[in-house]
């Protein structure tokens, strides 16, 4: 291996510089990095040589996209099974974000510098913090598939160090009448709805059921004499059956008198004992509100 220094001269005539990287990979073949500055190269054969001794390099020439690595990591999600509307959300990181602004850098070209450059333009071209923190947690992700298949040394995402803050939190409470409906609002709400979801928001609103829980909800968990629910499945917005998001999911919940008696009235109208609570006319779960 060799740092050699490279010279030349633009038709201008300004004299240009840059220091070259030559070594042999861990596949035999010689491969090169081209630095401007001398002590980037220095420190780049520096790494180069620890990855060599590891076994972990990947040279830049063998590198794949992060469009490329994004593709196998959305395809890695679908076939561990994870939920379709957690993949969609993937997908659109991946797509109206990821790719459009990094998406043809090689996985070896992020570095902490350039991914703090991402997220920079992420905030600058109007996405919220809680918008940044998905995206980048969605590129942590394509890094992590990517280093367990060996098509890249570091998760530089990871690696990134946490921005210590001091004192409270500056993130804005949520205000009831300008972020939430008011108490008023919502009997108004409740009170314009067609008699057919009167119902599902009533109890949606006096029990703050998930709206894939209210969907999933079956006569049998619901305990009219008791006043009381069991959360005990729920139904996504593609009409998949699954259990609650998490196991604090799985809970019983007290039923305010008013969503009782609104319940005994919703049994005697839809004839329907067994079976979903809320449901089309075939039987089937109502679309997601």
């Amino acid at each position: 291996m060799a740092i050699q220094t490279r010279k030349w001269r633009r038709a201008s005539g300004e004299q240009k510089e840059a220091y070259i990287v030559r070594y042999t990979g861990k596949d035999g073949k010689r491969h090169i990095a081209t630095h401007e500055r001398k002590k980037d190269a220095e420190a780049a054969w520096a790494r180069i040589k620890t990855e060599l001794g590891e076994g972990t390099h990947v040279a830049p020439s063998q590198s794949i996209t992060v469009e490329e690595a994004a593709e196998e990591w959305l395809s890695s999600c679908e076939s561990r099974g994870l939920e379709r509307g957690t993949t969609n959300q993937y997908r659109v990181h991946v797509h109206r974000h990821i790719v459009p602004m990094i998406g043809r850098l090689k996985l070896t070209d992020l570095t902490l510098a350039s991914v703090a450059a991402f997220e920079d333009r992420l905030r600058r071209e109007g996405r919220s913090s809680p918008m940044c923190r998905k995206i980048l947690t969605s590129l942590r992700g394509i890094l992590g598939e990517a280093q367990g298949r060996g098509k890249v040394q570091r998760n530089v995402v990871k690696d990134r160090p946490r921005t210590q803050t001091k004192g409270k939190s500056n993130r804005k409470r949520l205000e009831v009448g300008e972020d939430i409906p008011t108490t008023a609002e919502v009997r108004a709400i409740i009170a314009a709805a067609s008699p057919d979801y009167r119902t599902v928001l009533l109890v949606t609103a006096l029990t703050g059921m998930r709206a894939s829980e209210v969907r999933g909800l079956r006569w049998c968990d619901v305990d009219l004499r008791a006043g009381k629910i069991r959360i005990a499945q729920r139904i996504d917005q593609f009409h998949q059956v699954g259990a609650p998001k998490s196991k604090t999911g799985n809970r019983s919940i007290p039923l305010p008198g008013p969503a009782v008696q609104a319940l005994r009235e919703w049994r005697i109208k839809s004839g329907n004992c067994d079976g979903l609570v809320f449901h089309t006319t075939n039987g089937r779960d109502i679309d997601r509100w």
